[in-house]
Formats: C-alpha cells, sequence, structure tokens
C-alpha cells in the first residue's frame, strides 16, 4: 500500500529530479518497517 500523502509531498518539494529517490527512500522504509514488524512478531 503507498500512501498518496507521502508521494505528494515528494511531488510537490522536490524537484522532479528527486521524485524517483524519495519513492525508493519511502519504499526502502516500507519494506524496513515491515520486515522489523516480521522479526518483532517471529521474536517469540
Amino acid at each position: 500500500m503507498h500512501e498518496p500523502a507521502v508521494i505528494g509531498k515528494c511531488v510537490f518539494r522536490l524537484p522532479q529530479q528527486s521524485f524517483f529517490r524519495c519513492m525508493i527512500i519511502g519504499r526502502l522504509a516500507q519494506i524496513i518497517l515491515s520486515h522489523a514488524a516480521s522479526l518483532c512478531l517471529t521474536a517469540d
């Protein structure tokens, strides 16, 4: 799931050149968060 608000901020605040970098950072953050969540769930 993508959050339109976050992507919108990227579009309006950053030049188009940095838009893809912002999306990649957001994607990585989602992966890290979901991975950390799964680690916490399997910690028990």
